[in-house]
């Protein structure tokens, strides 16, 4: 696959503001025979994680699908770029067709975000969004975890959770789904069905997921 101009030297070229805006993507697994994973998009400034469900890592169709989605949602692809206007991602299958990520389904011809890759066997690359898997695992644990089972909805709720879940911070506690307020439109939070819960409610154990966690 040609990535000319798409290499994780190039994102490190790009301006600082733009590296900083970055959208980590990744793909998080349950069992080795599930027909879906799920997708996650890190905000590297926010500490936020959305996570979408949907077909296992073969074809790049899903992904391309997903951010279709979103930019239909957000309604042009200017206001797709403002949110996800730099990606970063790893170089399984799944990221393979960068043109279908990078062109709008709105405006023909036009570009709604630039995609670049990490250098192989790199994920410290994009280590911000390893790390906040760890929360997702503790609802989701490798190996006891059927991903089958889980509706896009059931997502949405592991997403809400562990993104309104407080994280320690120099300036004090914060919550990833507040700081996601300046820059991710609500009506596409409501759409995707990701919510702020409570802090006194937030569950981040395999028990909010029983029917697809085995004991």
């Amino acid at each position: 696959m040609d990535r000319t101009g798409r290499t994780y030297d190039d994102f490190k070229a790009l301006p600082v503001g733009d590296q900083a805006r970055v959208v980590q993507g990744d793909s998080v697994e349950g069992f080795g025979w599930n027909e879906s994973d799920i997708l996650s998009l890190h905000f590297a400034a926010l500490v936020f994680q959305l996570y979408l469900k949907k077909a296992v890592k073969s074809s790049p169709a899903p992904v391309v699908a997903w951010l279709d989605a979103i930019e239909r949602e957000l309604g042009s692809p200017e206001a797709f770029e403002e949110v996800f206007g730099v990606l970063l991602l790893d170089r399984g299958a799944e990221f393979d067709d960068w043109a279908g990520m990078e062109r709008s389904c709105l405006v023909g011809g036009a570009r709604r975000c630039r995609v670049f890759y990490c250098d192989a066997q790199d994920s410290n690359q994009k280590s911000q969004a390893e790390r906040n898997h760890q929360r997702l695992r503790r609802i989701l644990p490798k190996k006891r975890s059927d991903f089958d089972k889980l509706s896009v909805w059931d997502v949405a709720v592991c997403c809400s959770h562990v993104n309104s879940y407080p994280l320690a911070h120099k300036s004090g506690a914060f919550r990833p789904i507040e700081a996601a307020a300046a820059l991710i439109p609500q009506h596409l939070l409501d759409a995707l069905g990701v919510e702020r819960v409570p802090a006194d409610e937030v569950v981040l154990k395999p028990y909010l997921m029983a029917h697809a966690v085995e004991q």
